[in-house]
């Protein structure tokens, strides 16, 4: 699990900090550094700078503060209404709106240099779009499964 990290400049220096964040049963299945923005009435409001890491359970954001110190915002599946590739060619998460909920909406970019400047980064950008299909296509299936048996075991008990 920790050489996907390795992908991430900020992952690897904060990796013991960030294998603690992990729960025991998480999986790491894409980790890179990029910047997540949230669309602000025609603004773009920087929201976290540092590791987006994709995981079987979650998407993790390890965002890099001044003076060492790490935050982690994170979204589950269960969470995200829509993942995709948006026109601009960035990365983009519609989580349902609730009252806890206050970002509906993640625009993750990554670009070819070390600054915004450069164009985005084509193939990382895929890397991570399909890494987050491959997750939610997981958590579906998990899903389905699970009520098939639960539905298997209703049948069962009824005598059906």
């Amino acid at each position: 699990m920790s050489k996907l990290l390795n992908d991430s400049p900020t992952a690897v220096k904060y990796r013991d900090r960030v294998l603690a964040e992990l729960h025991p049963s998480e999986q790491v299945m894409y980790a890179a550094d990029a910047q997540v923005m949230e669309p602000t009435f025609g603004n773009n409001f920087n929201l976290y700078i540092g590791s987006v890491i994709v995981t079987n359970e979650r998407l993790l954001v390890a965002d890099a503060k001044s003076l060492g110190r790490l935050t982690f915002h994170s979204v589950s599946w269960g969470e995200v209404e829509q993942a995709g590739r948006l026109n601009d060619g960035k990365v983009g998460i519609q989580k349902t709106v609730s009252s806890k909920n206050r970002w509906p909406i993640w625009q993750i970019s990554m670009w070819e240099g070390k600054s915004y400047k450069t164009p985005l980064d084509k193939k990382q950008l895929d890397l991570l779009a399909l890494s987050i299909q491959e997750a939610r296509a997981a958590i579906a299936a998990m899903r389905d499964a699970d009520v098939n048996s639960a539905y298997e075991e209703l049948r069962r008990r009824r005598g059906f």
